[in-house]
């Protein structure tokens, strides 16, 4: 008989406000080091065949107070040269229940995407 193991996603406040030090002196370096203009102009066009496939989020900003999504999952899909769609799967910060969210966006001079929760009817983002 055997055992297999599973890997759980917890969200450790400890190791956040830990590391919470380490990743503020090191933005800080680099803020101060670089001295770009806020937003960096872009003249490269977002390739969709290297954005395609799975990407895991390792951390993030709060939205609000000190409340992170975790176990943030997203799958991308070049739907066309110039479209693609992602499958975003997170735990939610306010519920600790699943969450799943349907972009679709197109590329051009800017990145324009439209977000759905799945389960609800409005959207938000491009229209």
């Amino acid at each position: 008989m055997s055992a297999t193991r599973t890997k759980h996603c917890t969200f450790r406040p400890e190791a956040v406000v830990a590391r919470g030090w380490f990743s503020f002196l090191l933005v800080s370096l680099l803020a101060a080091n670089s001295l770009a203009i806020c937003p960096p102009s872009s003249t490269t066009r977002l390739d969709l065949e290297k954005f395609a496939g799975e990407w895991y989020m390792v951390e993030g900003t709060p939205v609000k107070k000190n409340s992170v999504s975790t176990c943030a999952h997203f799958l991308v899909n070049q739907t066309s040269s110039d479209t693609f769609k992602i499958k975003y799967t997170a735990i939610s910060h306010r519920n600790n229940q699943p969450v799943t969210f349907i972009v679709d966006g197109t590329v051009s001079d800017d990145i324009l995407a439209q977000w759905q929760l799945v389960g609800y009817k409005e959207a938000f983002g491009k229209q």
